[in-house]
Order: structure tokens, then sequence, then C-alpha cells
């Protein structure tokens, strides 16, 4: 009778070890749509941009509403248009966290755009992350431009926005172990009512 139970007492520890196990590490993906606008200093060049830190958090909705606006909660990452597999930024704020890691940027400059500005657009896509959700695809426009006179000797304005394009990531690995401690149950029963 005592080995009964131990084996019952091993197949439910592991069922519920694995539904806790699946529970904290699977969260939610971020929110399809969700966007992060930041506003802050810079200096670029046609192929590079370094930035002038902290920037701030201008808007934001979808999962990341909770992280609210700042002045001063990010820190971002110079990068030129050679740059692989880098972090653009962090933010923190609210006790929340935020990042985007992009695999690679493309860089489009115009020295000028018509009216006396010489503008920098940068677009990429990577992975976003955010406090208590998965890490999720993600895509970013940053824009920044500066007087056609002054883009040499003038610290110029960029804005950024940041949005996550969630897709249906499926979780096989919390379901087969779900699926594996469903059967050791199933097995110890059996045998229980073999033995009986």
């Amino acid at each position: 009778m005592t080995q009964k139970r131990t084996r019952f007492g091993v197949a439910a520890a592991t069922l519920v070890a694995g539904l806790l196990w699946a529970s904290q590490s699977f969260a939610v993906p971020i929110a399809a749509n969700s966007q992060v606008s930041l506003s802050g200093a810079d200096n670029f060049t046609s192929t590079s941009v370094t930035f002038t830190n902290p920037a701030g958090i201008t808007g934001d909705n979808g999962s990341f509403a909770g992280l609210t606006t700042c002045a001063t909660c990010v820190t971002m990452s110079n990068f030129t248009s050679a740059s692989t597999n880098f972090q653009v930024y962090t933010a923190t704020n609210n006790g929340l966290t935020t990042t985007l890691t992009l695999s690679a940027a493309n860089f489009n400059y115009v020295p000028d755009n018509g009216f006396g500005f010489t503008t920098l657009e940068i677009t990429g896509s990577g992975v976003a992350t955010m406090t208590g959700f998965d890490a999720t695809p993600g895509i970013f426009d940053l824009t920044t431009q500066c007087g056609i006179a002054l883009c040499s000797t003038t610290t110029t304005h960029f804005s950024f926005s940041a949005t996550t394009v969630a897709t249906a990531v499926p979780e096989p690995a919390s379901l087969a172990l779900l699926g594996v401690g469903l059967l050791g149950l199933g097995a110890v029963g059996y045998r229980r009512r073999r033995e009986v």
C-alpha cells in the first residue's frame, strides 16, 4: 500500500511541479500594436546616430501603458548602419522595464528634404521585452532632423516609436509537460486498479 501511495505521490508532485513551471515560464506576448514613443536629443550622420542620454517616454499604449510618461527614464544606445543584434533602448519607469533589440537597422538619409532640413529615418525589426511579458517580435521607426546649415554644430532632436507585433506562439513545452504528468497519473491509476 505504501508503494502505491508513493507512486501516486510522485506522479502528482511531477504534475504540480510541471504546472507551476509552465505558469512561471510562459507569460503572454506583448499585445499586438502596443506602442511606446520616445524622444530626446542626438547627433547623426548618414551612417550613425549618437544619443544624448537620458531620453524620455512621451506616450504609450497597449501593454506598455503602465510605463506612463517620463522625462529621463530611457537610455538609448548609439549605433551605426553596420550594427547588428544591438539593444536600441532600455526604459524603466513605475517598476517596469522594456527593451528593444534589433537584428539590423536600415538608414534612410536625406541631406535636403526640400524644406531646409536634413533628415535621417531609421527602421528595423527585432525583439521587444517588457516586465511580465514574453519576448515579442517588434518593429521601430526613428526620425531625426536638423537644419541644413546647423547639422554639424547643433544637437538635434529625435522622435522614436517602437511598436510590437505580437505573433501566436504555441507553448509545446508546457503542453508536453502537462501531457506527461497526466499520462503518469493515468498509469498509476491503472496499476492501482489492476493490483486491487
